[in-house]
């Protein structure tokens, strides 16, 4: 697509658009976009994937379909929900997929879990996509075992990291992330999200939930050592709108350029790759240190009748105990019984084994963009007072 020659070109700090947080764990924030914002995003697709102007796209996820249209490509959007992704009809993203052959898909693992569990269960197979990009909430290993059977073999899967105020940050594909020798390495260190994207900085600092001047920032240069996330370069979002005080918590300036604080906390490994352990706001504080969501979770996900679960922390910070939410409809005897399980599993391992309280929840509440990210702070309000499963062993 050729600009026509009397459209004068945008100034890249002039505002494109306003996207909104999830709200996962807080209030939703107005992030503010520009011009330059959505050229460095095309720009690291183009590099890491190969993406080119014109190419059709399936989108799961609106926001990104704008994104494909302000830059010159045709987006193919399902009818289903914006809030509920997981609902889609999986039958219509197949139809589109034959009728219109996008080389690229993408959306949240939930949008695309349905399809290919349809896949799975009807033997069918998802034509044309040479791409799919999962995003926006953690990917497991079964959903991508799912996709990977139903797509061609020369398609690629790739689940890239970022935020709304910074996308992409890092990818790594599925075929990296279901590589037996990274398996082996991955029940108690969390989700590999894979090596940091050309353009893009990235640097972990101490975990802290007060704001962070230039002097205060002491990145954590020891691998395998779990901080902050901090992202710098183009692709990074200026500020919030309106919101002065979200700007002094996320963002850093500093004489050599803007970090934003991603909210999330991992580590590197030797090899450079980045690993995802969780929410910092959902991080539990016991008296023996922090505990983190995705290394604990993943513990008890082992367990055959455990789908998802949430860790929580109970009582206040620095001296919380940690729990777990398991969504299941299991209650009396079915529901002792299963929590016993549990922690015999948790007991084996000793990123977990001080978690001693379990708790049933039928359906977890999740944010409505992606339908993926667990509301762990509202399942902490919910359990607070509440009887456990089974107590002490």
């Amino acid at each position: 697509m050729t600009p026509a020659a009397d459209v004068p070109e945008p100034d890249p700090a002039a505002v494109i658009a306003i996207g909104f947080t999830t709200g996962s764990t807080g209030v939703p924030k107005g992030v503010v976009y520009s011009h330059g914002n959505y050229a460095a995003q095309f720009a690291v697709l183009q590099r890491q994937f190969g993406l080119q102007i014109g190419d059709v796209t399936l989108a799961g996820y609106v926001p990104h379909a704008i994104l494909c249209v302000c830059l010159g490509s045709t987006a193919v959007v399902p009818h289903f929900h914006p809030a509920r992704p997981a609902s889609v009809d999986p039958r219509q993203v197949l139809d589109l997929i034959a009728r219109y052959r996008p080389a690229l898909g993408l959306g949240s693992p939930a949008f695309w879990d349905r399809v290919g569990t349809h896949c799975e269960q009807h033997g069918q197979r998802i034509a044309a996509l040479r791409l799919l990009l999962l995003f926006g909430a953690e990917v497991h290993e079964d959903i991508l075992q799912r996709l990977r059977a139903a797509l061609p073999d020369e398609a690629a899967i790739h689940t890239p990291y970022g935020s709304t105020e910074a996308q992409p940050v890092t990818t790594i594909s599925d075929r990296e992330l279901l590589e037996p020798a990274l398996l082996t390495r991955r029940p108690e260190l969390g989700i590999c999200v894979g090596h940091v994207c050309e353009g893009i900085e990235v640097e972990l600092v101490q975990v802290s939930d007060a704001p962070l001047t230039a002097d205060d920032r002491q990145p954590i240069r020891t691998p395998a050592t779990i901080g902050e996330v901090t992202v710098r370069g183009a692709v990074v979002t200026a500020g919030y709108f309106a919101q002065p005080e979200q700007d002094r918590l996320h963002k850093i300036p500093t004489p050599s350029g803007l970090w934003h604080r991603m909210g999330d906390c991992g580590y590197f490994d030797a090899e450079g790759q980045l690993w995802f352990c969780g929410r910092k706001a959902e991080r539990v504080e016991t008296a023996t240190g922090p505990l983190f969501t995705e290394p604990c979770e993943r513990v008890f996900r082992r367990h055959p009748r455990v789908t998802r679960c949430a860790l929580i922390g109970l009582g206040e910070r620095g001296r919380q105990e940690p729990a777990l939410v398991v969504e299941s409809k299991a209650w009396g005897q079915e529901a002792e019984t299963l929590a016993r399980e549990l922690l015999l599993l948790g007991v084996a391992s000793p990123t977990t084994v001080g978690i001693r309280k379990f708790y049933f929840y039928p359906a977890f509440p999740v944010d409505v963009r992606h339908n993926a990210k667990i509301h762990r702070l509202t399942l902490a309000r919910w359990a607070a007072g509440r009887a456990s499963f089974p107590g002490e062993p």
